[in-house]
């Protein structure tokens, strides 16, 4: 029993320190037309020196600002890297870092903005991570939680108008009551 205990101690112990990548969004909820930025850290790395991961979604129903088929970053902490970079694909975004200095640490590995086209509930997954040292040994790095985000339908202009149109005719009703 006491090597059970050991064991699962030590399990627990390491896993506690693993390497991960989070995915966090701005907003939970946004309308049609807005916008939701979409932030990836990086946490507790060791000697991280290449990787390569997706971030899958429905990129139909949202805008990717491009230039020149990558990504645009607003902010990151891998841009002075040898190569950095985020490529747009049907179904996602690949994230691909290549250095002669190893990662370690917690860093901004991007932050960046979608434009939501239509409504509904999407999701952001992280997937396909594959992660080496500078000897090319495979190094443990964990993909974070998914997130969703619900995008609301914004009202038409018509809809505003019948519903300004009822709220007066109520108030005109509710006065002749009155007089």
């Amino acid at each position: 029993m006491k090597k059970l205990f050991t064991l699962l101690v030590m399990t627990l112990a390491f896993n506690a320190n693993a390497a991960l990548i989070n995915l966090s969004l701005d907003s939970n909820t946004i309308n049609a037309g807005d916008q939701v930025t979409i932030n990836l850290t990086a946490t507790e790395w060791v000697d991280v020196s290449a990787f390569s991961f997706d971030l899958l979604f429905d990129t139909d129903q949202f805008a990717i600002p491009e230039s020149g088929g990558d990504l645009l970053m607003d902010d990151s902490d891998l841009f002075a890297s040898l190569v950095f970079m985020g490529i747009t694909y049907p179904g996602g975004i690949n994230f691909s870092f290549l250095d002669f200095l190893p990662l370690n640490g917690d860093f901004l590995i991007a932050s960046f903005q979608l434009t939501a086209l239509t409504s509904g509930t999407f999701g952001f997954d992280l997937d396909f991570g594959v992660f080496a040292d500078l000897d090319d040994n495979p190094l443990e790095v964990s993909l974070g939680q998914s997130a969703a985000l619900q995008v609301n339908a914004v009202p038409e202009p018509a809809a505003w108008g019948l519903m300004m149109l009822a709220l007066a005719g109520i108030f005109a009703a509710r006065r002749n009551q009155v007089h």
